[in-house]
């Protein structure tokens, strides 16, 4: 009963860290573009989430390193995982990048380069 409860209250916390952040950022975007944005999976097929949930480059540097993408996040250089990377054409011209904390580490879910990358 114990383990069950624990189990429990663990997923409940774990969705508060999940909830999409919408403060209006993303008013001027058009409906049709945020069902794209909300389309985008992962190379595995996960989604990467609603446009609220990424973040954008003027919160995010990224660019090129070694045939890798990277962004910078709290003011450390990340390496994108070439899993997390969208490859289609970006419709909304600049960079998103999808990340979590899972037990304090960093994890990118998903980048859209920008254009012109």
């Amino acid at each position: 009963m114990l383990a069950r409860t624990l189990v429990v209250i663990t997923l409940v916390l774990a969705s508060f860290g999940t909830q999409a952040r919408d403060n209006g950022q993303y008013a001027q975007v058009s409906p049709d573009i945020k069902r794209w944005v909300e389309g985008l999976t992962d190379e595995k097929g996960r989604g990467c989430c609603a446009t609220a949930d990424g973040f954008r480059p003027d919160e995010v540097e990224w660019d090129m390193s070694e045939n890798a993408y990277r962004v910078m996040i709290s003011g450390q250089w990340f390496t994108v995982p070439d899993g997390a990377v969208i490859k289609q054409a970006n419709r909304i011209g600049y960079a998103l990048v999808w990340y979590y904390f899972d037990n304090g580490a960093l994890t990118i879910r998903c980048f859209l380069p920008g254009s012109g990358a």
